[in-house]
């Protein structure tokens, strides 16, 4: 079974980073027990209990998949650092939702709406479809909720007329995320980082010398009692 998340390195920090592009497709998630607990098991297995950042850029897709990887990140032990650097819509934007922050690219979008579906039936199976995608949009409204603490009835409002558009400024202004990018900041982070790493690196290098000389002196003069001796 295909994948729909790769996992890599974070080339600020060199922690894990999990990368999420595409369509969150129903043809995956839809009916199968099996993926969800995949997605955790390798959640767990990659990200070791460390902080993870993820990058998201996605038009959405399944709000089922989507509110099962919502939930694991939730449960994840470790900070997840969301980074929506490209587009966060539809169920992607309830993804997104799962970070304990989330970042927005200068460039990036977010669009929240309400559910929808091609359906076909009777007048009885359209109105349980119809209940259907009432409760999908429930769900959804309540972790925009949690997220932004704007009240249901404020997110509601918003998608009543169809797609809600954010910019990376508007989204930050409504509380679905909490900052905009900061290149340059995150280049001197990184700078930073690698200099850490490098002064360290040349620090043990260093005590390992300083301990192979020491060792080396005492060999010596284990070698000169022995020779006189003693």
């Amino acid at each position: 079974m295909e994948k729909r998340w790769i996992w890599a390195k974070d080339p600020y920090t060199d922690g894990p980073e999990l990368l999420l592009e595409g369509t969150i497709a129903s043809e995956t998630w839809l009916g199968d027990e099996v993926t969800p607990q995949e997605f955790r098991a390798d959640l767990k297995k990659q990200g070791q209990g460390k902080d993870i950042t993820v990058k998201i850029n996605s038009p959405g897709g399944d709000p089922f998949a989507a509110c099962a990887i919502y939930e694991a990140f939730k449960e994840y032990r470790g900070k997840v650092t969301v980074k929506v650097v490209g587009l966060a819509a539809s169920a992607a934007s309830v993804v997104a939702m799962g970070g304990d922050e989330i970042l927005m690219a200068p460039g990036a979008s977010m669009m929240i709406h309400k559910s929808w579906a091609y359906a076909c039936g009777n007048e009885d199976e359209l109105v349980e479809i119809i209940g259907e995608l009432k409760a999908i949009d429930a769900g959804m409204i309540r972790i925009y909720a949690l997220r932004t603490g704007r009240d249901e009835a404020a997110i509601r409002a918003m998608i009543a007329d169809g797609d809600y558009w954010m910019d990376a400024q508007e989204a930050v202004k409504m509380g679905f995320a909490d900052r905009i990018i900061d290149h340059n900041a995150e280049l001197k982070a990184a700078a930073q980082y690698a200099a850490s790493v490098a002064h360290h690196g040349l620090l043990k290098a260093a005590r390992n010398v300083k301990a192979s000389g020491e060792m080396d002196e005492m060999e010596e003069r284990r070698r000169i009692l022995a020779e006189n001796g003693r």
